[in-house]
């Protein structure tokens, strides 16, 4: 069951409901369970280009088939203990609307007491190409491919070259770009050498075979000459999941161009030489707090590595200058990684042979965990609801859909207070109300909500109880303000509990106002709901 989850950089619109409070009653704390919790999964993190979490990915490996979820998350329950092949589906996963995703068989390595991915997958998106359509099995005239201004390739189609793609009559070509610090795999290289490279190029369909005379050209990012070493062109095999080298190429206005005979078929491809001019870049990455952020996967190059439990990393060698000498210019990314929330950062910066120290990068990102949801009703499971929560201070809100099983899982919350509520009527004295607060601790990897729909009385005559909703999350807010009449001072009441609710004697003429007033990131925002004739 997928859930979805929004982060708020400012409480939204505040819902005050006011409740006569009688008699719980029908209710039963006897029934199914949500069993035992499952084990530390195996993570891998699945991104696009532009470093969004992609959802309903699927990774397949020897241990078996599993799906991302919202947060770009697969997680299986059994662990690889070696080198292994991963293979990405992406026909029906999404980033963003309308984009066009690829996958490709990567040879990644577990990490982290075989806990997650040595690196994060990042997808390229075709949805951007301008498309080649094109006949298959006959000589074709000389055409190209131009997507210099999406994916940043040529491919040109020399006269006379054949176009294959199993028993289909035409294919349709196209491209999609890949930046170079996102690669699935790190290319290939000699002890004390750095591999300089391209941004890569998905050329597609993957299944597509190419006679003599189909290049593949990409912009000089290099600083290539006609007299520089020679290019090698990679390939990433989808049955090894690792590089290999297909051909070589060379430099010419201003681009790098696959040489003779060209590329053999579709997949995905990077131009690569080797360098003595090295680089080791090094730093740490922290939370806004100043916090250590372990777990980290960091990005540059080609290069990935996860950092350690002060935060700290040591990239693998990266190239210092470009085939002209020139200092190259890097990008330094970090994503948070198995039980942090998957936010990215980067840092720009100019390489220098030897050592190059970092100053901290800061991640905007704090601890996660799941939340397991269980609906109860007259000792029996409640199916097919949505359920809403959010914490209680009103930074987070998820929201997920309960099946016929009466569970559900909101993925990859942040740490903290949440709260739940909602209800139904029943008759004309008595509704079904559901509600709970549930707190997800730091490093705590799964929480368990078990909650129970409970008939009560909407009036015993003993007084009655303003509760505040988050209009979006759909859960009670604490620390909220609450006004009768139109006089702010002098009709204070009180703020609510973590529960959202404050008890008080209102009358059934009063107007009473809920006001959250909240600061962050240098924005101040107030929300508020008033009810007018409260008992009405």
């Amino acid at each position: 069951m997928q859930s979805s989850i929004t982060s708020m950089r400012a409480p939204g619109v505040l819902f005050c409901s006011l409740l006569l409070w009688g008699c719980q009653g029908e209710g039963s704390d006897i029934g199914p369970t949500l069993g035992v919790q499952p084990p530390e999964p195996f993570v891998v993190q699945v991104f696009d280009d532009a470093s969004r979490p992609v959802s309903a990915a699927t990774v397949s490996s020897s241990v078996g088939t599993v799906v991302s979820g919202r947060a770009g998350r697969a997680e299986s329950p059994v662990r690889p203990n070696a080198p292994a092949v991963f293979t990405l589906s992406a026909h029906a996963a999404s980033a963003r609307d309308g984009d066009q995703l690829v996958g490709f068989a990567v040879r990644g390595t577990p990490i982290d007491e075989s806990r997650s991915l040595e690196r994060a997958i990042f997808l390229p998106d075709v949805s951007g190409s301008v498309g080649l359509p094109l006949a298959t099995g006959v000589p074709l005239g000389a055409t190209a491919l131009d997507d210099t201004a999406t994916s940043g390739a040529i491919l040109t189609v020399a006269s006379g070259s054949i176009v294959s793609d199993g028993a289909a009559a035409s294919v349709t070509l196209r491209t999609a770009g890949l930046l170079a610090r996102h690669l699935p795999v790190a290319p290939p290289s000699a002890n004390g050498l750095a591999t300089l490279l391209t941004p890569a190029v998905f050329v597609g369909p993957a299944t597509a075979t190419f006679g003599p005379g189909v290049t593949l050209s990409v912009a000089n990012s290099i600083g290539a000459t006609g007299a520089a070493a020679a290019i090698d062109v990679l390939r990433l095999e989808a049955n090894t999941g690792l590089w290999t080298r297909v051909g070589s190429a060379t430099a010419a206005a201003g681009r790098i161009v696959s040489a003779s005979p060209g590329i053999g078929g579709g997949g995905l491809y990077v131009f690569a030489v080797t360098t003595a001019r090295t680089c080791s870049v090094s730093g740490r990455v922290v939370d806004g707090t100043g916090r250590p952020v372990p777990r980290a996967l960091v990005h540059a190059h080609g290069q990935a590595v996860s950092t350690d439990n002060d935060g700290a990393f040591v990239l693998p060698l990266l190239p210092a200058v470009d085939l002209g000498e020139r200092a190259r210019i890097e990008t330094i990314e970090a994503i948070g990684g198995r039980g942090w929330l998957p936010v990215s950062a980067s840092r720009v910066t100019t390489l220098a042979d030897g050592p190059v120290p970092l100053p901290d990068l800061v991640l905007d990102t704090v601890l996660t965990g799941h939340m397991r949801v269980l609906l109860v009703e007259r000792g029996d499971v409640l199916p097919n609801r949505r359920v809403r929560t959010n914490q209680t201070l009103n930074q987070t809100r998820a929201d997920t859909f309960i099946g016929n099983d009466g569970k559900g899982i909101l993925e990859d919350l942040p740490a903290g207070l949440y709260g739940i509520a909602f209800g139904r009527a029943d008759d004309r004295v008595n509704g079904f109300r559901t509600d709970g607060l549930v707190r997800l601790r730091d490093n705590e990897r799964v929480v368990d909500a078990r909650l129970f729909s409970l008939r009560s009385g909407y009036d015993n005559g003993r007084g009655n109880t303003v509760v505040v909703y988050d209009a979006e999350g759909g859960g009670p807010v604490s620390d909220v303000g609450v006004v009768r009449g139109e006089e702010p001072e002098r009709g204070f009441v009180g703020r609510t509990f973590d529960n959202g609710s404050l008890f008080a004697d209102f009358g059934s003429e009063d107007q009473v106002t809920a006001v959250s007033d909240t600061a962050r990131d240098g924005r101040r925002v107030i929300s508020a709901f008033t009810t007018v004739q409260t008992l009405a």
